[in-house]
């Protein structure tokens, strides 16, 4: 049975996938397969991040593929954009919406974002989140994290229902 912060981080997840999918930004198709199946690495340019709401909260969906019909997929919950300590810097240190998890230190996460979640998408073999052992609400986390004060938003989430993919299935590394 999967933890209390895991089934919150997976019904996170699940938001803010559907979030994605409704928006039209993010596909459950794999684009087609590279003819050598060693090549894990194609379609490397499929990647992008969108504002949106989840829970009357603002939020953060971003995604990238990581190859081998899989994508990285973030969700930052209660996310203030205007707090963020590097969203004014300039080069690398200037956050770009692209990483698993927000571009500053973790001491500073509690100053603009309530939570996040980040895990792998399988297109390949089948659409769904993967989670460990294949278990439901058990979701593979890349990168997660939880401000205390936010857990009662999280728990007042509605359970997400999956717009087209699996809730669950096996984990590959």
């Amino acid at each position: 049975m999967a933890s209390q912060q895991s089934a919150l981080l997976s019904n996170l997840a699940t938001h803010g996938l559907n979030a994605a999918i409704a928006a039209g930004r993010l596909s459950l198709t794999e684009p087609t397969p590279p003819q050598d199946v060693n090549d894990c690495n194609s379609h490397e340019d499929e990647k992008g991040y969108m504002f949106t709401e989840i829970g009357g909260r603002p939020a953060v969906v971003n995604w990238q593929n990581v190859g081998w019909g899989e994508l990285r997929v973030s969700v930052w919950f209660d996310f203030d954009v205007d707090k963020h300590p590097q969203i004014n810097l300039t080069g690398n240190s200037k956050e770009t919406f692209t990483g698993a998890r927000p571009l500053a230190k973790n001491q500073h996460y509690p100053k603009f974002v309530g939570a996040f979640v980040a895990f792998w998408l399988e297109r390949r073999t089948g659409v769904y989140i993967q989670t460990r052992d294949g278990q439901p609400g058990a979701i593979a986390t890349i990168e997660s994290y939880i401000r205390r004060r936010s857990l009662p938003d999280l728990e007042a989430l509605p359970q997400a229902v999956p717009n087209g993919y699996k809730l669950y299935g096996k984990f590959r590394m």
